[in-house]
């Protein structure tokens, strides 16, 4: 359902955000060029990467929580 809850909702756009801002893209932990793909790709509906959208979101909370130390 995640795949198509996010063609359907604004989290969506929180999500695409969440995701593309991340530190983990901005510092290269992860490929920027790969994940804007991924993403571009799904909300274009080209692929479904929904699950592993849903991945980097909670890898993308996960590290803000325990590793940056902040509040999410």
């Amino acid at each position: 359902p995640m795949s198509q809850w996010v063609f359907e909702h604004e989290f969506g756009a929180h999500l695409r955000d969440t995701i593309l801002h991340s530190p983990l893209v901005r510092d290269g932990l992860l490929d920027g060029a790969a994940v804007r793909s991924d993403v571009d790709a799904h909300f274009s509906r080209q692929r479904d990467h929904g699950s592993l959208l849903w991945t980097f979101f909670n890898l993308t909370l996960w590290h803000r929580r325990w590793i940056e130390k902040q509040s999410i």
